[in-house]
């Protein structure tokens, strides 16, 4: 029997227009995740849904060509730059990403709140899609690969897609966005909780170095993807067009070979409606998961995503790709 998933996230959709989101009933695992993927995804009635579920299942990734946003890619990059001004970035030297710029740029939220982009995320997540948070940037990041897991981390676990959305025609030269095709199956063999509580009781009296135990994390994920025989890939990607991972696909910023190009862009992390979010210290176990904690919720184009005051430079740790590099 084929699924109408269409129908089906329709009838999710019904009772949850409201602002305070509540805990969404999900089938877990993450139903792309489940041993039957296959064979249900090959029941989606859009071919075009059909094909990039197939993609994400088996290759971690997909790319969405053929969208009518380049126009609105112009805008926000022109919002970018206004943003830039009113804060006086140069002047700062903050000029790198800024965090939830959506939340600002009208631009930005059309782009992100794509209707076909979400109308994909709703039947890959099985469940209403909403914009949580975005990172956008002007200049390519040269960071290594990682996975998202420790700073997405849903509960239940499993429940994000982050979806790069290029801003300009992307050089190969500028450093474009790098990842492991098929590293989404790759298993850790990380002791995520064990190495924690190793620190927690060996230095009681000292905070916890969130930084080791990623670059512990990272590492091994690195290790485990080479002895699959995964190698890194990138795609060319023109302007408007976006590429959608899987919460365990690694991924990262290939080198600039010509560091005077720049790599505009925008990411979008999406998570079902209701589910909550936590960082390093959950994923890691050092505290307990807050099950009761909730959004608030606004709506643009009939999409919703997560209400944040306003947005914001941010500095990330320094977490470069350790062998691509510059100096």
């Amino acid at each position: 029997m084929k699924i109408d998933f269409q129908r089906f996230i329709a009838a999710k959709r019904g009772h949850n227009d409201r602002q305070q989101g509540e805990s969404a009933t999900l089938e877990t695992p993450l139903w792309l995740d489940s041993k039957d993927a296959l064979r249900r995804a090959r029941h989606i009635r859009d071919p075009e849904q059909r094909r990039h579920t197939i993609n994400i299942i088996n290759d971690g990734y997909t790319v969405l060509r053929n969208l009518p946003s380049a126009a609105w890619c112009d805008r926000v990059v022109e919002d970018y730059y206004k943003y830039c001004a009113e804060e006086h970035a140069e002047a700062r030297g903050k000029k790198s990403r800024i965090a939830n710029f959506h939340i600002y740029s009208e631009a930005a939220r059309t782009l992100l709140l794509d209707p076909q982009l979400m109308a994909l995320l709703d039947v890959l997540f099985g469940y209403e899609a909403v914009l949580w948070t975005s990172l956008t940037f002007e200049y390519g990041t040269e960071q290594r690969l990682h996975r998202d897991s420790p700073h997405f981390d849903t509960r239940p676990p499993g429940f994000y897609f982050g979806v790069w959305t290029a801003l300009e025609d992307i050089a190969a030269e500028s450093g474009p966005l790098s990842f492991l095709p098929r590293g989404h199956r790759v298993p850790s063999e990380f002791d995520v909780k064990g190495m924690a509580k190793f620190l927690c009781s060996e230095y009681p009296d000292e905070p916890v170095n969130y930084n080791y135990l990623l670059e512990a994390f990272d590492r091994d994920c690195e290790q485990q993807c080479e002895k699959a025989g995964l190698k890194p890939q990138s795609v060319e990607l023109k302007k408007g067009e976006k590429l959608i991972w899987h919460h365990w696909m690694p991924h990262g910023g290939s080198r600039a070979l010509n560091p005077e190009l720049t790599r505009r862009s925008i990411v979008g992390h999406y998570i079902p409606m209701g589910v909550p979010v936590f960082h390093s210290d959950v994923f890691f176990g050092v505290v307990e998961a807050d099950l009761a904690k909730s959004y608030q919720y606004e709506s643009h184009a009939m999409r919703k995503y997560v209400w944040f005051s306003r947005a914001g430079f941010q500095t990330p740790a320094t977490r470069y790709n350790v062998s691509t590099a510059r100096k």
